[in-house]
Order: C-alpha cells, then sequence, then structure tokens
C-alpha cells in the first residue's frame, strides 16, 4: 500500500437490541488495514465513538453482516473472521449491535458509573452515597413499609444525594 492510499473504508450502523439505531446515530465508517478481523473492527467502532459508547467494552459489541442477517436472527461474525469484503458502502453496511448494561449484568462498580458518569471519581462518589443511603434505609426501618414509604425513601434519597454532591449535575440527570 503506498503512502497515499487510504485503508479501506468500513462502512457499519450502531443498533440497539429492537435494531433501531442506537441513540439515534447515523451509519458511519473507519478506516481499517486490509487484513483486519472483526475484533479490531470492534475496537476500532470503540474509539470512533467514544462519547457515544462511553462506559462499553467492545466486547459488548457484536457485528452482522447486514441488516437482513440482523433481523434474521442469524449468528454474529466471528472475532477472528477477516472484515475485508464487507461494509463496503453505507448501503451494505455491517450492523453493530449495542449491548447495553442490564440490572442483572450491572455490577455495583458500573451502577455507581451509569448513576454518577464515568469521570467521576468512584471513591468519593461512593463516600458522598452512603449517608444516603443510610437516611433511605432509616426511612423504611422506622415505618411501615407501603408505597408512600418507598416514594418518601427515594425521594429523600435523591435529596440528601443532590444536597450533598450540589455541584455533581450528572446525579440528578441519571435519576
Amino acid at each position: 500500500m503506498s503512502h497515499d492510499q487510504q485503508p479501506p473504508l468500513i462502512w457499519f450502523q450502531l443498533v440497539d437490541s429492537d435494531g433501531q439505531p442506537y441513540k439515534e446515530s447515523s451509519v458511519s465508517s473507519v478506516s481499517l488495514n486490509p487484513s483486519a478481523v472483526f475484533d479490531e473492527l470492534r475496537q476500532a467502532v470503540i474509539d470512533a465513538n467514544p462519547d457515544l459508547l462511553s462506559g462499553l467494552d467492545a466486547s459488548q459489541l457484536k457485528i452482522y453482516k447486514n441488516k437482513t442477517a440482523f433481523d434474521g436472527k442469524e449468528e454474529a461474525l466471528k472475532d477472528n473472521c477477516p472484515v475485508s469484503g464487507l461494509g463496503l458502502s453505507d448501503k451494505e453496511a455491517l450492523v453493530v449491535l449495542v449491548s447495553t448494561p442490564t440490572v442483572s449484568n450491572c455490577t455495583p462498580t458500573r451502577f455507581i458509573s451509569l448513576v454518577l458518569g464515568e469521570n467521576q471519581d468512584k471513591r468519593v462518589m461512593t463516600l458522598m452515597l452512603i449517608p444516603s443511603a443510610a437516611f433511605t434505609a432509616f426511612i423504611l426501618l422506622s415505618y411501615s413499609i407501603n408505597w408512600k414509604t418507598i416514594t418518601t425513601a427515594i425521594l429523600a434519597f435523591d435529596i440528601f444525594a443532590g444536597l450533598l454532591s450540589n455541584q455533581q449535575e450528572k446525579t440528578h440527570q441519571a435519576w
């Protein structure tokens, strides 16, 4: 390959589990070496979309040959298969399924990141949430459990956490 020749563009569309454009994204492309494999493409997609895919690991992406393959529930392409010959135009874009965290696969650290934002100091923010959680537990344990008590506890948690971190606007946006 000569110096002035760019590696080929590989076109892709990020989608959610319903097959809809992920967070209203549009078809996009990345430039990859012709000998690249899908594992490299997944990392290139993450690198090309740092804000949109913040907090996701390349292993959470699944790549399909096209929209028809995705809709037909075909198996995702294997990590070690070469990318060459696929995704050559925006009309033939590869489909990249973005698997977002669910409650069942959300670790405490991941939960804190989702609630408070990726760029916060987790130790400081965790220490700020402990009093809020303790106050919420106090409310829940002090009164009979009904929907009013639960609603009050949730609101108290939000208000107390907000008072402790009033400069952290992301806390309120996440709730």
